[in-house]
């Protein structure tokens, strides 16, 4: 049996700061709301689902090849697996328009079935040794040309230019959701939460990859899950 861990990768790395980003917003957004106390509640209970659920990527999402077999073992509970024999063709596929996944395709008495797995968790040189493995144990596998450029792209060194920028952008719209909160009843300035909160939401999206278009179709979701939080709260 051999098992391949997860890594803190770069993708990682920003993920863990979207995730303190939202608790410092929801703990401001309630001590705005609710007062010190219920604010410290709502910033505990954010502050635990944060750490389990970094606990449950960097932790309990694995790779182990047992017996001809992959088992993908993803946030505790989401396991897949996949016979080796039946892996005809090891390619990539684009996950949610921007996020490139490592896609494995093997066909199970006959029927075509996809495994997926996102380099958000695992390293690259991680990747590479599994795809290594299995061409190893299964030479008839088919490594796709978009694999092969997608495993050979070295990483850079230290944060690259988009990234740098999408911090700063992370870092103003901080800055405008705590005056918003602060100032909200002064004019206009209560438009600094959801300025803010956008502002945010796209620096993380261009930090990524540093496209525009991609910044922008997180943007879009992120609208889409504000619209759907404000209808469930006039239905109530």
């Amino acid at each position: 049996m051999k098992t391949f861990e997860s890594s803190v990768t770069g993708e990682m790395k920003f993920l863990i700061g979207f995730l303190v980003f939202v608790w410092i917003f929801g703990t401001l957004v309630s001590l705005d709301n609710n007062g010190f106390r219920e604010a410290i509640n709502i910033s505990i209970l954010t502050l635990l689902f944060c750490v389990a659920f970094g606990y449950g990527w960097i932790k309990q999402t694995y790779l182990v090849i047992d017996d001809n077999k992959i088992k993908f073992v993803n946030f505790f509970v989401d396991r897949k697996t996949a016979n080796i024999p039946d892996i005809k063709i090891v390619t990539t596929s684009m996950v949610a328009g921007f996020i490139k996944f490592l896609c494995i395709i093997h066909y199970p008495n006959g029927r075509e079935k996809l495994l997926q797995i996102s380099p958000i968790s695992f390293s690259k040189q991680t990747l590479n040794e599994f795809v290594s493995e299995l061409k190893k144990i299964n030479p008839q596998i088919e490594i796709h040309k978009s694999t092969e450029e997608f495993l050979i792209s070295k990483p850079r060194k230290g944060l690259t230019p988009y990234q740098i920028t999408g911090l700063i952008g992370t870092i103003i719209s901080g800055i405008l959701i705590f005056i918003g909160i602060s100032y909200g009843n002064i004019g206009i300035l209560g438009l600094l939460i959801p300025l803010g909160g956008f502002l945010g939401v796209f620096s993380i999206g261009y930090s990524m990859k540093g496209k525009l278009k991609d910044a922008l179709r997180l943007v879009f979701y992120f609208l889409i899950f504000s619209l759907i939080v404000v209808l469930i709260n006039f239905l109530r």
